[in-house]
């Protein structure tokens, strides 16, 4: 079992200051064994049956919960997903949204961009943690869920098996049609980084098997499949949801190519002129002014809208598998 060092603080902080959050309880932990600090924020049912934003340990709901780990995209936080936790907390699962280090708007290395290993191992670890933590008996491990947006969703799928062709990987992103993907708005060019990352420290396999179904929301790093047998060792379900407008990670090559590789996955496709950050939290109007690239959708858009549809699926998933 890995050491973990936990300091538990009440967290205000908020997605590119985001101030309209709900906030959930922040843990900061270590992993030791990588030298990694981790970074949460948990959501509970409270034991007087509303979903307390804000609720202890003393105030959870006794009864056992079925546990929801939530993984944000690059540039994001553990508050990116608040709208899709506090939905999901509604319906009485306990939820968990990971922050990962070097990759989120709290720490920003361009380097760990590439590290696409370290994401995943940051979900196993907590819930290595969970097992440990003064919550566990509170919590029902045979019913755990991973959803994920963008490199989270990336981050699903390889928890669910998936197995990352490094090779085709390096192929495709020195490759001009795939420019777009490499050089997102969060981050600069990536290929100045490449030297800089030892992918021989990748593990072969970072499927967690203590996970018992996946979402996947507009994943990226689809530019590293191509073969049917990376995906052989997933043998639980799995929803994938595409935006038919992304821009960062178009579906052609992410979502609906991930669902074309994997014969067991279901597939939603939101239609029209929906993009890559739809998936964020709904803006304010200064924010929708000043960072339009993430808080400002199309006029025929509704945000607010959208986000119930992407709830109503993924419930509707949880409970039909």
């Amino acid at each position: 079992m890995k050491p973990i060092f936990l300091l538990l603080t009440f967290s205000l902080t908020a997605f590119l200051g985001y101030a309209q959050v709900k906030s959930g309880i922040t843990i900061e932990l270590h992993d030791s064994s990588r030298n990694r600090p981790v970074t949460i924020a948990y959501w509970a049912p409270s034991d007087a049956g509303t979903a307390d934003q804000q609720v202890g340990i003393g105030a959870v709901d006794p009864a056992k919960h079925h546990i929801v780990l939530l993984s944000h995209g690059t540039g994001g936080n553990r508050f990116s997903l608040s709208w899709l936790a506090s939905s999901l907390v509604e319906q009485g699962f306990f939820v968990v949204s990971v922050e990962h280090y070097g990759n989120s708007s709290e720490s920003i290395i361009p380097a760990y961009f590439l590290r696409y290993w370290e994401r995943p191992l940051d979900i196993s670890f907590v819930l290595d943690y969970l097992e440990q933590s003064e919550f566990k008996d509170r919590l029902d491990f045979s019913r755990v869920g991973m959803i994920g947006f963008s490199f989270g969703g990336y981050t699903s799928i390889a928890l669910a098996g998936a197995v990352m062709d490094t090779e085709l990987l390096f192929s495709n992103i020195t490759d001009p049609k795939y420019e777009r993907e490499i050089a997102i708005p969060e981050l600069a060019d990536l290929m100045q980084y490449v030297d800089d990352v030892d992918f021989s420290e990748a593990p072969d396999s970072l499927k967690d098997s203590r996970i018992a179904y996946f979402v996947a929301l507009a994943p990226a790093w689809g530019l590293g499949f191509g073969s049917k047998e990376q995906f052989k060792a997933i043998d639980r379900p799995l929803l994938i949801i595409g935006a038919e407008a992304d821009e960062i990670a178009p579906v052609a090559t992410n979502a609906a190519h991930y669902h074309q590789l994997i014969h067991t996955s279901e597939y939603v496709l939101l239609e029209g002129d929906i993009g890559h950050y739809i998936f964020l939290p709904e803006g304010s109007a200064l924010q929708k002014e000043q960072l339009p690239v993430y808080f400002r959708d199309a006029e025929n858009i509704d945000r607010s809208a959208v986000h119930q549809r992407v709830v109503d699926e993924v419930i509707g998933f949880i409970a039909h598998n």
